[in-house]
């Protein structure tokens, strides 16, 4: 395995890769599989430190860093919302051993493209790598690209941001708790036609081009109480 980004190897036009895992068999399986693809050439650490001095060095940064979402000390969205801020040129994916659906708002929140469960990444991973080294989501419906991420991320002025109404909140709120949208139709007792409606003015008032931009947006700016 390569230890540094592509800049480091002339002409070589494999998408560069690095896993962050502490665990270190996991991590190394995970590099080492991904690394028999034509398109990728991967590299391993256990180390957050170790992945995020990588990723601020454009001649060493990946094209995509793969991040487990529970580390030791650290949070692996903490480390993704890190990067986010510094740059859009990284694309960000999370991997995690439960659930992944119970992390969905969080990993939109830190500006990552999405989050796998382990016990899928042999079906999920490599095109999950290729969107992601595009800066594209693995779902646009929930998580927003590396730059539309970057851009809510890197910014500190709201000014033109326009007060959420209640109900508008309350959506998102209920979206940030990782509910679908069929659960926030029952939750709220409203139709279909009625939450778009309140999620469209919602969008429009944070400037946001989608609903992962629109939590992105909310929770850099604290704006859901």
């Amino acid at each position: 395995m390569s230890t540094g980004g592509r800049a480091m190897i002339a002409n070589d036009d494999r998408i560069s890769v690095l896993v962050l895992d502490n665990d270190v068999l996991a991590g190394q399986y995970i590099a080492n599989w991904l690394g028999r693809f034509a398109d990728f050439r991967t590299a391993f650490t256990s180390h957050p430190s170790q992945a995020l001095l990588q990723c601020s060095l454009p001649e060493r940064q990946p094209d995509v860093l793969i991040v487990d979402i529970m580390l030791d000390g650290v949070s692996g969205t903490s480390i993704c919302a890190r990067i986010r801020k510094e740059t859009s040129q990284i694309g960000l994916l999370c991997i995690t051993a439960y659930d992944p659906n119970q992390y969905r708002a969080e990993v939109a929140e830190c500006g990552a493209q999405g989050v796998i469960a382990k016990n899928q990444i042999l079906t999920l991973l490599p095109d999950a790598v290729r969107k992601a080294a595009a800066g594209q989501p693995i779902e646009p419906d929930t998580y927003a690209d590396s730059a539309t991420s970057h851009a809510i991320l890197e910014s500190s002025d709201s000014s033109s941001i326009q007060p959420l109404n209640a109900s508008e909140k309350e959506i998102l709120r209920l979206y940030a708790r990782n509910m679908t949208t069929a659960q926030v139709l029952v939750r709220l007792g409203m139709n279909r036609n009625t939450l778009n409606t309140h999620l469209h003015r919602a969008l429009g008032k944070l400037h946001a081009p989608s609903r992962a931009a629109a939590l992105i947006t909310c929770n850099h700016y604290s704006l859901l109480g």
